[in-house]
C-alpha cells in the first residue's frame, strides 16, 4: 500500500470509488456504511482464520475543572443514555448497546429490520463456543500506546509529504 488513509472516512471513500479493492475493517464499517449507501451494498466481507473480535468499550468521561452544576447536569444526561429505551436505539448505529438488558429484541421494529437486513452469517459465527473468538478491549494505557505506536510505525505518521 502506497500509504495508509488518515481515518475511516477516507478508507470507507476510496473503497466506494473503486480506489482500494480491499479494506481492514469493523463490523460498524460494514454494516452501516452498506445501510446508507456509501459502500456498495454487495460488498463482501472475510474473516481471517483465528480472528478474535476485540469488543470495545464505550466510556464517557468528565474533565477535572468542570463546575459541580455542570457535573450533575451531564451525570444526568449519562442516566438517561443508559436507560433501556435509549440504549436499545444504539442498535442502529451498529454498534448496540452498553448494557445487558438493551436486548436486540427490545430495539424498534424498524431498527431491527435495519438490523437484519444489513447483518452477515458471519457474525452469527462471533461468541463464547462459537468460531470466532471475542476479548474486550486493552486497558486504557495499553490502548493508547498501541494506538500511538500504530500512528509512529503504520498509519497517519507515515504519510510521505508532498
Amino acid at each position: 500500500m502506497e500509504y495508509y488513509p488518515t481515518g475511516t472516512l477516507f478508507t470507507l471513500r476510496e473503497f466506494a470509488q473503486e480506489q482500494r479493492w480491499m479494506i481492514a475493517g469493523i463490523m460498524e464499517w460494514d454494516m452501516k456504511p452498506r445501510a446508507e449507501g456509501v459502500i456498495p451494498p454487495d460488498a463482501k466481507i472475510a474473516v481471517l482464520d483465528n480472528t478474535t473480535f476485540v469488543i470495545d468499550g464505550h466510556y464517557w468521561g468528565i474533565p477535572k475543572g468542570v463546575p459541580q452544576n455542570e457535573v450533575d447536569v451531564i451525570l444526568d444526561l449519562m442516566k438517561f443514555m443508559r436507560r433501556v429505551d435509549q440504549q436499545v436505539l444504539t442498535w442502529k448505529a451498529f454498534i448496540g448497546p452498553s448494557i445487558k438488558a438493551a436486548t436486540f429484541d427490545k430495539a424498534p421494529a424498524d431498527i431491527r429490520d435495519l438490523v437484519k437486513e444489513h447483518w452477515r452469517p458471519e457474525y452469527d459465527q462471533i461468541g463464547p463456543a462459537k468460531k470466532y473468538k471475542m476479548a474486550p478491549q486493552l486497558d486504557v494505557k495499553e490502548l493508547t500506546y498501541a494506538m500511538d505506536r500504530w500512528d509512529r510505525e503504520i498509519g497517519a505518521q507515515q504519510i510521505k509529504k508532498q
